[in-house]
């Protein structure tokens, strides 16, 4: 395995790196700290529409959890013992 370090691509002494004025680096500083809080408010946007998606989710697993109970319920009352289906002595 090599230990290879990739070399930068400017160093501070190129000159190929052109200068910034005070004003253009402050407007590139605004730039970018606008970009920041606009990531920052989708990030937590999108937080909030996990959790309340999770929050649906529980509600629809308690509802199928008691929708699953009371099927079987339903199920056992509906069947009958073999002894309850003789027919009436009277037939």
């Amino acid at each position: 395995m090599l230990n290879h370090r990739p070399t930068p691509r400017f160093t501070l002494q190129d000159d190929k790196i052109p200068a910034m004025s005070d004003s253009d680096l402050e407007a590139r500083i605004i730039e970018l700290e606008t970009r920041l809080s606009h990531f920052d408010i989708a990030m937590n946007d999108m937080s909030m529409m996990i959790k309340q998606q999770w929050d649906r989710i529980d509600i629809l697993e308690r509802r199928n959890h008691l929708l699953s109970e009371d099927i079987k319920r339903m199920n056992s009352f509906m069947t009958t013992a073999p002894e309850d289906d003789v027919p009436p002595p009277h037939y």
